[in-house]
């Protein structure tokens, strides 16, 4: 009977203790004014670089490919646009291009500025290009994570059942 008493005793003792100690850290937690969380932004903005340079990698020069392919026509079709009926006016004295003259002349300059384009687009840096891109990238998600996250408390709900207990929390976002 004795044994059973202590065991008894022991048992209240040990749920009074750790309701006390549950009801000291609730009791902190609420006074300080909720729980906080560190959200380290250099994973996330690193893991989000390397993707942007990957993926730049990957489809510029898809990309560039396609432009190129493109350019002739283009050009052709702007310069048929602009070079209808080439004609020259001296001292008000119009003097139109012969039709074989602006056929050439044409050709010559679709060919000028097609090759032109295409050696512009075939000097690009496309490591340094993803690189610049991954950088851009990588500081405009911690920017927007900052700014949308920084500071915002949420409500933590350990038992949905009870809708009434609800833990604070207090996101802050730590840059590496």
């Amino acid at each position: 009977m004795l044994n059973r008493r202590i065991w008894l005793a022991f048992a209240g003792g040990l749920l009074a203790g750790i309701g006390l100690c549950i009801t000291v850290i609730a009791l902190g937690v609420y006074s300080s004014g909720g729980l906080t969380v560190v959200v380290d932004l250099g994973q996330v903005t690193e893991a989000t670089r390397r993707e942007i340079e990957s993926q730049v990698t990957t489809l510029l020069p898809v990309v560039l490919e396609d432009i190129k392919a493109q350019v002739p026509s283009r050009v052709a079709g702007q310069l048929a646009a602009k070079l209808g009926a080439a004609r020259f006016s001296i001292y008000g004295v119009d003097i139109r291009l012969p039709s074989g003259s602006l056929a050439s002349v044409r050709s010559q300059i679709e060919r000028v500025v097609s090759e032109e384009l295409k050696t512009s687009l075939d000097t690009i840096d496309i490591r340094r290009s993803a690189a610049m891109w991954g950088e851009q990238g990588e500081a405009w998600v911690a920017r927007s994570l900052r700014e949308s996250l920084g500071g915002r408390s949420l409500a933590l709900q350990p038992l949905p059942r009870w809708p009434w207990l609800q833990v604070p929390l207090i996101l802050h976002i730590k840059t590496s």
